[in-house]
């Protein structure tokens, strides 16, 4: 009954709410339908889609024709799944809201993932992180998403504007050794453009936290409103205080004690005190509180459990143009950032000939709010072809 319910609740997602303006056909939620094909159990792995066809929406089930044939792959079955759904969305907004992990599966594209679960390849953000909606390509001219005729490689239009120059430490568990990481900070060259001010430097800190562009500190709390994270609190051990009783124990200590901002926050910044933002140490930007007591706990648990949604599964990110964001897990130093006139967000990938791997997406600020399409109009930067690998 327990792993029930949780597939009962990702059926009733796939139909949005009556009150969310849709008048005809719904986009459909594809982190939904990802969730439960990746969750469901099959002895033959195509049936992770095959066998999920009378749960779909028609608009989808109807472009995928079971194929039992010895010659179709598991890799052909999820290739297949993921063409039909972006296709009837047409766009790459779920894709972007999809926390990858590299496949083992060989010859799968980087777009299709692997719905394997035994490869947890695939882990999806809140359901709030997943439903804002962000502008990094408004105002760009949209074009249909095509694909090759073998349907391996993905084509969309797209900006290469910027790549990764440095990366912050992560403190997470990696989910397995065969996953490759690089968890020390790196960093390389970066020309470094600095805002006019360092209180431009604390606001930008500040939206990359709460992954919200439009942030400012009249409007609520920050992250950076909360005490730097003590590094004698202990990550990974099995006494965990209930998150929902810190509004009841008001210490900081309490606070940070607490399994969602272990989860999220202190996993986020340990390691990462001297990563470079503007020219100042990371954790020079926070509070340096004295008393034991936090000011309002109902506030500020609410936003530890914004930050478990936005810092889960990212680590911070300098561009080589000098803009402050967060990357996936798995990007390394030299991965290109993306704009593509069919995603709100922008998408780390990674060279691989004259195609791209797709690493995951990102946030960075000065990124987020229609700028490319602003650099397009004054000839800074040219739409181009890209395919995804």
């Amino acid at each position: 009954m327990t792993a029930t319910v949780p597939a009962i609740q990702r059926l009733q997602h796939l139909r949005p709410p009556h009150d969310w303006g849709y008048t005809e056909k719904p986009e459909p939620f594809i982190d939904d339908l990802v969730r439960l094909a990746r969750d469901s159990r099959s002895k033959d792995p195509r049936d992770k889609v095959f066998g999920l066809l009378a749960l779909l929406p028609n608009f989808i089930a109807e472009r995928i024709s079971p194929n039992y044939d010895p010659s179709f792959s598991m890799q052909d079955t999820f290739v297949m799944f993921f063409k039909s759904c972006y296709e009837v969305a047409g766009n790459l907004g779920s894709l972007a809201r999809l926390l990858i992990r590299p496949s083992v599966i060989p010859n799968l594209p980087s777009w299709a993932l692997d719905l394997d679960a035994e490869h947890e390849s695939i882990d999806i953000d809140a359901p709030w992180v997943r439903r804002r909606v962000h502008g990094a390509n408004l105002g760009m001219l949209r074009k249909p998403l095509t694909f090759s005729e073998d349907d391996r490689l993905l084509f969309c239009q797209g900006v290469v504007v910027d790549a990764v120059a440095s990366l912050g430490a992560v403190k997470i568990p990696i989910p397995s050794s065969k996953y490759s990481i690089h968890a020390e900070p790196e960093m390389s060259k970066s020309r470094n453009v600095v805002p006019a001010s360092d209180r431009d430097w604390k606001l930008t800190l500040a939206r990359v936290l709460l992954q919200d562009s439009s942030y400012e500190f009249s409007e609520s709390l920050s992250a950076l409103d909360i005490p730097w994270p003590d590094p004698d609190v202990h990550l990974w051990t099995d006494d965990k205080p209930d998150y929902q009783s810190f509004e009841y124990n008001t210490q900081w200590s309490s606070y940070e004690g607490t399994m969602m901002v272990r989860g999220a926050y202190c996993r986020f910044f340990q390691g990462n005190e001297d990563f470079n933002v503007g020219g100042k140490r990371l954790q020079d930007y926070f509070i340096s509180s004295t008393d034991p007591d936090c000011p309002d706990p109902a506030e500020y648990a609410k936003l530890a459990n914004e930050l478990v949604n936005t810092l889960a599964f990212k680590r911070l990110c300098m561009t080589e143009n000098g803009l402050l964001g967060t990357a996936p897990l798995y990007a390394r130093l030299g991965d290109k950032i993306a704009v593509l006139s069919n995603c709100d967000m922008p998408m780390v990938l990674r060279p691989n000939g004259e195609n791209y791997e797709v690493v995951g997406s990102c946030f960075v600020e000065g990124l987020m709010k229609r700028q490319v399409a602003a650099g397009i109009a004054q000839g800074l930067y040219q739409t181009e072809k890209l395919s995804l690998c």
